[in-house]
């Protein structure tokens, strides 16, 4: 919901969202590790965010007076694989 976040004072809770991959900041103390076999492509980062979300049921908060920029990239060799 980018249009909550461009007008937010404060951070503020949400539901994390099937299929959606956000950059996350976490603390990695006691945190489930990623799952190593996911690597390439395909689903990766979504199935650790679910995980995350369904099992370890971890907050979500967003930051309102930050944010990231990803920069395009070609798709991995892996990428026709699924």
């Amino acid at each position: 919901n980018y249009s909550r976040w461009l007008i937010a004072n404060e951070p503020y809770f949400i539901k994390y969202k099937a299929s959606y991959e956000p950059y996350i900041m976490i603390k990695r103390i006691n945190l489930r590790r990623y799952d190593a076999r996911f690597r390439g492509y395909g689903w990766n980062k979504i199935v650790h965010l679910l995980t995350l979300a369904w099992i370890d049921k971890i907050s979500w908060i967003v930051s309102n007076d930050c944010f990231i920029f990803h920069i395009p990239h070609y798709s991995s060799r892996d990428a026709n694989n699924y």
